[in-house]
């Protein structure tokens, strides 16, 4: 979304004429920022929070965030840079290392609760047959796993619950399918029941149970 405004330049005949002048150039940017703020935090809503970088001028960026909800700066800031104008090019080459950091300190974030909760028997699953039961079962927040991999499952044909083992399916007794693709029927059940999905970089958290776990 590409929200420019034209706004006339510093008066610089000196005396009365150039205050007025001043107040009504501060009271266009005022409104254009507020309009600014107001269609990035629709965005940030409809997307569910992505991760928002702010790139401007330092004496644009104060008024900018306080014209901004305090909802939206709490939960959705991935940090700021410094700058005027730049290319498309330059702002990816300097918005990349913000957003790698950002994506850095959630997985972490995540990976520490899911230890603490596999841990303690708390509320993580570890392993393909606990998370392939906490997927069926509508309880994972956070599905989380490594790149790759991928373990067998069984599929009851009725209901479309999960397992790690064949046999009959525990709510209706239908008899299950063997499945290869057990990583692409956890994520489907994960996603249609509202959860989230996070492929790690840490592989040596996931990888001793088998590269899965979730939250």
């Amino acid at each position: 979304m590409d929200r420019t405004d034209d706004v006339p330049g510093r008066h610089d005949q000196g005396g009365w004429s150039q205050a007025r002048f001043q107040r009504h150039t501060e009271k266009l940017v005022a409104e254009h920022l507020k309009e600014v703020a107001e269609e990035l935090d629709r965005r940030v809503r409809r997307m569910h929070a992505p991760k928002v970088i702010v790139v401007s001028s330092e004496e644009v960026r104060a008024e900018f965030e306080s014209s901004s909800p305090a909802r939206r700066r709490a939960r959705s800031s991935a940090g700021r840079a410094p700058t005027r104008m730049h290319s498309p090019r330059e702002l990816l080459d300097l918005t990349s290392p913000i957003l790698e950091a950002a994506r850095a300190r959630h997985e972490a974030s995540l990976l520490e609760r899911w230890r603490e909760g596999a841990g303690r028997g708390g509320r993580a699953a570890s392993g393909w047959a606990e998370t392939l039961e906490a997927a069926s079962d509508a309880r994972v927040e956070v599905l989380l796993y490594e790149e790759g991999a991928d373990h067998e499952a069984w599929q009851c044909a009725a209901c479309g619950r999960l397992s790690a083992t064949g046999g009959q399916c525990p709510l209706d007794g239908t008899e299950t399918d063997r499945r290869d693709d057990g990583l692409d029927l956890t994520v489907h059940q994960t996603v249609a029941h509202g959860g989230a999905v996070w492929a790690v970089t840490a592989h040596e958290d996931l990888g001793p149970v088998g590269g899965v776990g979730a939250l």
